[in-house]
């Protein structure tokens, strides 16, 4: 039977070598889709005490994570990665439930690119998450963009 258990790391528990291992462990699967990774990943989570992690173990095997912030202000799921060979194994309402202990239903936010928008249109609809905006080329030119629970002072560029 395949187990998942997960394990929350909070920024004062992280290590620099786990920033460098997870980087290492997701870059060339998720720059695919998000071009920008590597200077998101190290400009707004490397170091970054509103970073938490929750590693994702199916039977004791790493099998992905989830990137969180929290903060007093803010608290979104900043990315949720599961490795391809375990993407069809009906894990993310477990990861969903378990990142729900950390960010209340009513902070979730996330995005996500249309590659995946018929498996999280189905996960929203079965989490009563609101796809609130759909933008096109915002992170890829050519591609939509899905986000869930924006509102449009998330799309204003704060100097």
């Amino acid at each position: 039977m395949k187990q998942l258990t997960f394990k929350h790391y909070s920024s004062n528990d992280l290590t620099i070598g786990m920033y460098f291992d997870i980087y290492n462990k997701i870059e060339k699967h998720i720059s695919l889709l998000y071009p920008s990774f590597k200077d998101w990943f190290f400009d707004k989570i490397f170091l970054n005490k509103s970073t938490s992690f929750l590693y994702v173990f199916e039977n004791e095997i790493f099998v992905g994570i989830s990137i969180l912030k929290i903060t007093n202000k803010e608290k979104k799921i900043r990315t949720v990665f599961v490795f391809p060979e375990f993407q069809n194994n009906n894990h993310s309402l477990k990861i969903f439930n378990e990142i729900e202990k950390y960010i209340p239903k009513k902070y979730i936010s996330f995005s996500f690119p249309e590659e995946y928008s018929q498996f999280y249109i189905a996960l929203c609809q079965k989490k009563k998450y609101k796809i609130t905006h759909v933008k096109n080329n915002y992170y890829r030119f050519g591609k939509t963009e899905y986000f869930v629970n924006f509102s449009e002072e998330d799309f204003i560029i704060k100097y």
